[in-house]
C-alpha cells in the first residue's frame, strides 16, 4: 500500500498526504493551504473535499475584492 500521495487540484499542488496509522496527515505545499498543514484526515476523499473548499473560498474572496474595486473605480 502506498504511504504518500501528492494532492493536486485545479492548477494547485496543495501538498502531500502521508499515511499516519489509519489516517492520512496533510503537509501543505502552497500558502493557500497552510491552515490545513499537519491536519489528519480519514481518507483521500476528505482531503480533496477540504482542499476544494479552500479553493472555492479563495475564489469568493477574489470575486468580492474585484467587485469592490470596480465599484470604487466607477464611483
Amino acid at each position: 500500500m502506498t504511504d504518500a500521495f501528492v494532492i493536486e487540484t485545479e492548477g494547485h499542488t496543495a501538498g502531500i498526504a502521508v499515511r499516519d496509522g489509519r489516517d492520512l496527515r496533510f503537509f501543505a505545499a502552497e500558502s493557500l493551504f497552510w491552515n490545513l498543514d499537519n491536519r489528519r484526515f480519514r481518507n483521500l476523499r476528505a482531503i480533496h473535499a477540504t482542499v476544494g473548499a479552500v479553493i472555492a473560498g479563495q475564489r469568493r474572496r477574489d470575486r468580492q475584492t474585484r467587485n469592490t474595486l470596480q465599484r470604487r473605480a466607477a464611483g
